[in-house]
């Protein structure tokens, strides 16, 4: 059955063959193999070729093996299906309180396994239902799930992704989410803006937990002047947040402007408020205080 997005946009011819055997959802084995797909949708297509789906699982262990020429992907271990995203979505909800109803503590003990997914030539399907998005050749994500720890992990790393008019070359990605806490970090060699360098050397890494996430970005620009920005944010509610500036500095054309002091940012109720944001360098600063929102006497000075 071809999936509601699908219809009545283009045209799909697929051979296949189907296999499956097991008494139950917990002990069973699956396969799917695709000699041929081809699909059209106006001016682009893409084929899939030689794709295989193998599933096995046991009391002991779980095993998903997929293979093309398009993604090999690789889960192995043993895993609770219902355990787990209930587990997970308990962990999300304790870090953004804020946008998630309170859940039930999980105990998610016999979960535990480990996934890679390889990607070897997606660029051709993406071309007809995300145009938007490039992905290089050869992009690895991989990590690790243990329940009894309540600990996620995720890495990444790619030679490039585009999307519409920003490159970003050499890419490293690592997320962990473990005990009511996740700690992000994304580092880049280069973002580049309609072909043309934009910054360099950037890394932003991110703890979040109870609603705070603790920030700080590092990047250089085309002549390798530095940045460092640091932040505090707070998620009050699905309609309102809350910047904390730390002191941090940015380099625009070789020019050093800095923040001496904590300065503030928050939106709630449709008005964004600005308070002690003062950016100096040398005898020069600019300064912004103040309320912007639909009413006529809130404005910035």
């Amino acid at each position: 059955m071809i999936h509601p997005s699908l219809k009545d946009r283009g045209e799909m011819y697929a051979k296949m063959k189907v296999y499956g055997n097991g008494a139950s959802f917990k002990e069973l084995y699956g396969q799917i193999d695709i000699d041929t797909l081809y699909y059209s949708e106006n001016d682009e297509n893409f084929s899939l070729e030689d794709f295989s789906a193998e599933i096995t699982r046991t009391l002991e262990e779980d095993i998903l093996d997929i293979k093309s020429n398009i993604v090999d992907a690789h889960l192995q271990g043993k895993i609770d299906i219902e355990l787990f995203k209930d587990n997970m979505m308990y962990q999300i909800a304790n870090i953004f309180p804020a946008f998630f109803p309170v859940r039930r503590e999980v105990a998610d003990l016999q979960s535990k396994f480990e996934y890679k997914v390889d990607v070897k030539s997606v660029n051709p399907i993406l071309e007809v239902f995300y145009p938007k998005l490039q992905i290089a050749d050869s992009t690895v994500i991989d990590g690790s799930y243990n329940g009894e720890n309540n600990n996620f992990n995720l890495n990444a790393t790619s030679k490039f992704v585009v999307y519409e008019n920003v490159r970003m070359n050499n890419i490293y990605a690592y997320q962990d989410v473990s005990s009511d806490q996740l700690y992000a970090l994304l580092q880049l060699d280069q973002v580049l803006l309609n072909d043309s360098l934009t910054f360099q050397e950037i890394q932003f890494t991110g703890i979040a937990y109870e609603g705070l996430m603790d920030s700080e970005l590092i990047f250089h620009d085309t002549k390798d002047s530095r940045s460092d920005l640091e932040w505090y944010t707070y998620l009050q509610d699905k309609h309102g947040f809350e910047i904390e500036m730390h002191p941090s500095y940015f380099t625009i054309n070789d020019h050093k402007w800095i923040l001496n002091q904590e300065a503030y940012m928050r939106y709630s109720d449709q008005c964004f408020t600005i308070e002690k944001f003062k950016l100096e360098r040398e005898k020069q600063y600019i300064a912004f205080n103040g309320m912007l929102s639909d009413y006529p006497s809130d404005h910035l000075n």
